[in-house]
Order: C-alpha cells, then structure tokens, then sequence
C-alpha cells in the first residue's frame, strides 16, 4: 500500500487543513508580536528615542549577562 502522505517529512501534518503551528513557531509568532506591540508603543508615545539615547550613553545596558550572584544570601545547595 503507497504512503498517502507524500511529504516526506516525518513531523508533517498529514492533514494540511487542520495544520497547527509547533511550540517553536507559536514561541516565535507570539514573541514576534510583543515586539512590534512594544515597538510601536515605543514610538507613539516617544520613548523610542529616549531609549535608544539611553542605551547610547550606557553601553552597557544591552549586554545582560548577569557578572555576580543574583542572590548572595543563599547558600550553596549540598551534593549528595
């Protein structure tokens, strides 16, 4: 009996109609969205430029690679 599903990919909806969108693509769909929503609030209410003046006088601000402990007050949790 031949394959009814000529796509030869695994993870394909066999039926397209009813296609869902994986977690990768509703991640990117749903993150993508906040980020227009953000950006256009940004410029309606002027921040946009208040925020790219702020990011320009502290380089440091865009890289958010924490260099210390977050919480210093806890201590170490015990192997074993």
């Amino acid at each position: 009996m031949a394959n009814p599903n000529p796509n030869p990919n695994p993870n394909a909806n066999p039926n397209p109609k009813q296609a869902k969108p994986t977690m990768n693509e509703s991640m990117l769909y749903t993150n993508l969205s906040g980020a227009l929503i953000a950006g256009a609030l940004a410029v309606a209410t002027g921040h946009l430029s208040d925020g790219i003046a702020f990011c320009n006088r502290h380089p440091g601000v865009p890289n958010l690679k924490p260099n210390h402990d977050p919480n210093p007050n806890l201590a170490p949790r015990a192997q074993g």
